[in-house]
């Protein structure tokens, strides 16, 4: 059958990476893996080894888990998540306030370049402000938050799933009954 190749170490791997374009922003390991995060384009991603196996894996925060034995492996993997990355992805999720009046509203922005997320911003906070709707600055986590009266939740959640096009999840727990009938003391 002829002879195995012999086994690349992880520093092969990242430093065969590095030769084609991609770059390492940090090395590190514990006591189960070894990794390298590393960065081609916008796209953050992580190179890692399974130290008691010694099997290769990319991780990618939004895509999931790929395994490779061959550095020709790895390069595919790599780019056809850099080709399939998509513009960025604006969610809305409804949570409970502090008070029982009102909902939070949290608007996350999923993308690796914090200018692109500061421009989608800008325009989301341009389409609700004429709609009375005040977007909060825009977090480390890439979250913009508002606080909308709990009345105004059904027509704010209409625009932003038909006009905007944007997921909406509720996570609200208080119930509309709850804010609607008066409390009675025993």
């Amino acid at each position: 059958m002829g002879t195995t190749p012999s086994k690349q170490t992880f520093d092969d791997i990242v430093s065969q990476l590095r030769e084609n374009d991609i770059t390492v922003t940090s090395k590190h390991e514990d006591r189960r893996f070894k990794y390298a995060v590393m960065k081609k384009n916008n796209m953050l991603f992580v190179v890692r080894q399974y130290i008691k196996t010694e099997k290769f894996s990319l991780r990618h925060p939004d895509r999931g888990i790929f395994y490779f034995n061959t550095i020709p492996e790895a390069l595919e993997i790599v780019n056809s998540l850099a080709l399939s990355q998509k513009e960025c992805k604006i969610d809305a999720t409804l949570w409970d306030s502090e008070r029982a009046d009102e909902r939070e509203l949290r608007f996350t922005f999923y993308t690796y370049d914090l200018q692109q997320a500061a421009r989608e911003y800008e325009l989301l906070k341009t389409k609700l402000t004429p709609l009375g709707v005040t977007l909060g600055q825009l977090t480390p986590k890439l979250q913009a938050i508002t606080v909308l009266p709990y009345n105004e939740v059904d027509a704010v959640k209409t625009i932003i799933i038909e006009d905007f096009g944007i997921k909406w999840q509720d996570y609200s727990k208080k119930s509309q009954r709850a804010i609607m009938t008066p409390s009675h003391s025993a």
